[in-house]
């Protein structure tokens, strides 16, 4: 019965200049607030700001998007009020018939957390998705999921 919440504006500043502000607010009720900048280029973007936590402790955001032929990688880093860095590294690969996407994330304390998900799409848009997250403790838990394909509601004309 938990939810969270989201949400806030976004302003262009000038041509390809974005200002993101906004709150979230957890599964615990705590609210955060966050303040980014966030500059498109040809190639991806960079996204720079601010994270306030609950309590007023306030981290930095330094977020780095850069397109390929079939997806992105993105580098993120948040320092937090007392120094302790945070890295998250994504990678997005499409080909035809697969999407796969993996995110690590290194902890302040050097521990990583690794999560691939590979998505292979059938022909009729049904298809298999395969989790594999690594924890810091170095065990690897691997979940498979099938779906399938989209269905289409056709609406009667008035």
């Amino acid at each position: 019965g938990k939810s969270t919440s989201r949400q806030g504006t976004i302003t262009e500043t000038s041509n390809n200049n974005y200002q993101i502000q906004g709150t979230n607010t957890g599964y615990n009720g705590k609210t955060s607030s966050f303040d980014l900048n966030k500059t498109k280029t040809d190639t991806g973007s960079s996204t720079t700001g601010t994270i306030t936590g609950p309590k007023g402790g306030v981290s930095t955001v330094n977020s780095t998007t850069t397109k390929n032929e079939n997806g992105y990688t993105k580098d993120t880093s948040i320092t937090g009020p007392n120094g302790g860095q945070t890295k998250i590294d994504t990678s997005l690969t499409k080909t035809p018939g697969e999407t796969v996407k993996n995110k690590e994330v290194t902890g302040p304390n050097g521990k990583t957390d690794d999560r691939t998900v590979d998505t292979k799409y059938n022909s009729d848009g049904s298809g298999t998705r395969t989790i594999e997250n690594t924890g810091p403790d170095g065990k690897t838990y691997t979940r498979t999921e099938t779906f399938s394909a989209p269905t289409k509601t056709a609406t009667p004309n008035g």
